[in-house]
């Protein structure tokens, strides 16, 4: 195509799209991202801000609260993007839209890392963010001094605002705090929070230890280690679940880590090679539907404790009764089954069996996708 006035497109929808393109799309890179729960997140940043409002018992609580807040947005919970050109799109439209996610042919950057990234880029200290996507909020909450704050108040804002008008997602509002007081507490817990380190340590290695002399050798069957509580996973075909619980309780005692409760929970191994069939599958499921805004997408939570299918939820931001509901929902379900029926899926479910359940945000079921 030339360069002078001419010959210059009026719109993206004249370009035509270069064989070259099609070859790109192929050889974008890997990068998966994990999927949890939002209202976890919702609850934990709610608990967070009364405890911020009373000093008094708020402490540990604070941190936790932080760590919570801080892991839900490494691992991205709020997925969204701006959508590519209608000529990108062309590309995009020879493959059914989930199945580029899960053939790792896009990349979708959630919102929470694309902000967290730019925190980093910008060398902003101290910072936790929470995204509702319910009410449409963002807040920053600047742990720092007074005079720090006042200092990046607005470049923070001025960040996200800019992240936002590129994503095409400026419907959010903007909220940027402080809390000098939790920022000095924080401090002071820095140096009691290694001892603590330090001991969880030693319980994991006393765990570990245990279970691999019944040849368990991998953190999968672990849920969870602290200073009160010891969770594990374990088949429940394991005879020998009640010498493990004992033994590792025993231990820890004998090295003086104290009386540590050992709580396990049990799983069929059938049902785990299920998931194992089904967790990229989900994760391509909950990625593509959150990462298109017109789907007014809540959450998507699967669970596989049910005997006879593997079962997806896909929670919805509207209600039964909202006037764009049904056209949402058909989107939906048009999406995941052209997915679900493709030949790169079907070779990873194999003969299993799933349901796909639509909720609207009233908990009605609006549609049920089965094989």
């Amino acid at each position: 195509m030339g360069s002078n006035n001419e010959d210059r497109v009026e719109s993206l929808d004249q370009l035509e799209v270069p064989k070259s393109i099609y070859r790109l799309i192929d050889e974008i890179p890997k990068k998966p991202i994990t999927m949890e729960a939002e209202k976890q997140v919702d609850d934990d940043w709610n608990k967070f801000q009364r405890n911020t409002r009373n000093q008094q018992r708020g402490v540990i609580r604070k941190r936790v609260t932080i760590l919570s807040i801080s892991a839900a947005a490494a691992v991205g919970l709020f997925i969204s993007t701006a959508f590519v050109s209608p000529a990108v799109a062309q590309v995009a439209s020879r493959i059914p839209y989930l199945n580029l996610i899960f053939e790792d042919k896009i990349q979708v950057q959630t919102l929470e890392n694309e902000i967290n990234q730019a925190i980093l880029e910008h060398d902003f200290k101290n910072i936790a963010l929470h995204v509702n996507r319910k009410e449409k909020y963002i807040e920053a909450m600047v742990f720092n001094t007074e005079e720090y704050f006042k200092e990046t108040k607005t470049p923070i804002k001025d960040m996200i605002s800019g992240i936002l008008e590129a994503r095409n997602e400026e419907e959010y509002e903007i909220r940027v705090a402080n809390n000098p007081e939790a920022a000095e507490q924080w401090s002071k817990m820095d140096e009691e929070s290694i001892e603590i380190d330090k001991k969880i340590e030693k319980i994991e290695k006393t765990v570990y230890e245990v279970l691999g002399k019944y040849n368990y050798d991998s953190p999968r069957h672990t849920s969870g280690i602290s200073l009160k509580r010891v969770n594990l996973e374990l088949p429940i075909t394991d005879t020998n679940i009640k010498n493990i619980k004992l033994e590792i309780k025993e231990k820890l005692k004998q090295r003086e880590l104290g009386d540590i409760e050992v709580k396990v929970y049990t799983y069929d191994p059938g049902l785990e090679e299920r998931g194992g069939k089904f967790m990229e599958i989900f994760d391509s499921i909950a990625l593509g539907l959150k990462a298109n805004p017109e789907f007014q997408i809540d959450s998507v939570g699967f669970t596989n404790n049910k005997k006879d299918h593997f079962y997806i939820s896909v929670q919805l931001l509207l209600e039964s009764t909202d006037p764009d509901v049904d056209k949402v929902v058909k989107d939906i379900e048009k999406t995941v089954e052209d997915f679900l029926q493709s030949e790169e899926a079907l070779k990873s479910i194999q003969n299993e069996k799933y349901q796909v359940a639509i909720l609207s945000s009233d908990k009605k079921k609006m549609k049920v996708i089965s094989n």
